[in-house]
């Protein structure tokens, strides 16, 4: 029971692929939230850092811990399988992979603490907050957050519109460069607008996921050896070409300091590294 009180914000499956030795033992983060500590700190995955008393709990399920247990049961153990097909850098071809992948990425949007903490600061616009509408205001949150799953109608709709944008794209993995790693935060995963892209300025990068069109150039840190980008096909090519005929293929020249730079921007309140020396080169 305790361990559906400590629900994790960011997976324990997710977080041990970015510990040096795969063990969720020794994980560098930045907490930039945190006004007292506002260092380098050393961290397990199974910190108390990484989760919230009763996060996913809703009424709106004939269990309150419902989500939790769904997450834990049914899309956590399908991501160690997941890397370790990734891990043999083969073009990957097979249809069911593909859909555990994109799974994954979509309930990692969908969970994101940033997500409710938009809400909260929208809900807040304009208004002087006592302790008693704080409180009002972080249910209201909540509530907002947990509609992606609680209400079907809704949630079918952000799925077809995920399904619809991002299997249209290209989708492949990029390897991180030699003696450097892949960074990420509380909030993986991130959007660019492609048509914004040049070499002489950088886009901002959007961390929610909720405007996805033609020019969305997308990144997940899938570990700290990997990383998926999802982008637009090229002019030209066929216009049938989608997720489900085109193969992943593998990358190893990706724009390496532009993806961890966008990452670091892009938190809730979390940026997380294997390595501390990067950490220290962001701070």
């Amino acid at each position: 029971m305790a361990s559906k009180v400590k629900q994790h914000i960011l997976s324990k499956t997710y977080l041990k692929h970015f510990s040096l030795n795969g063990n969720g033992k020794g994980i560098y983060i930045i907490n930039c939230q945190d006004k007292f500590r506002k260092g380098i700190q050393y961290k397990d995955s199974g910190d108390a850092i990484f989760w919230e008393e009763k996060f996913y709990n809703s009424d709106k399920f004939d269990s309150p811990t419902h989500l939790e247990d769904f997450f834990a049961n049914d899309i956590e153990p399908l991501y160690n399988q997941v890397i370790a097909d990734i891990s043999k850098e083969k073009p990957i071809t097979e249809l069911p992979l593909k859909l555990a992948l994109f799974q994954w990425i979509y309930y990692s949007k969908l969970r994101s603490p940033i997500w409710r903490g938009h809400y909260e600061k929208l809900l807040a616009l304009g208004k002087p907050l006592n302790n008693h509408d704080s409180k009002i205001i972080q249910r209201k949150a909540k509530e907002l957050h947990l509609r992606f799953f609680t209400d079907e109608p809704f949630y079918l709709v952000l799925l077809d519109k995920f399904m619809t944008v991002l299997f249209s794209k290209r989708w492949s993995i990029l390897k991180r460069p030699d003696n450097n790693y892949w960074l990420t935060t509380d909030n993986p995963g991130f959007d660019v607008d492609l048509s914004k892209l040049s070499a002489a300025t950088l886009p901002i990068a959007k961390p929610f996921w909720n405007v996805l069109n033609n020019n969305t150039l997308i990144y997940y840190p899938l570990s700290k050896d990997y990383c998926l980008e999802i982008k637009p096909y090229n002019s030209g090519e066929d216009i049938s070409l989608n997720l489900t005929n085109t193969p992943i293929d593998f990358s190893t020249d990706p724009p390496f300091e532009h993806i961890n730079y966008w990452t670091s921007c892009t938190y809730n309140k979390l940026i997380i590294s294997t390595d501390r020396a990067l950490l220290e080169r962001i701070i």
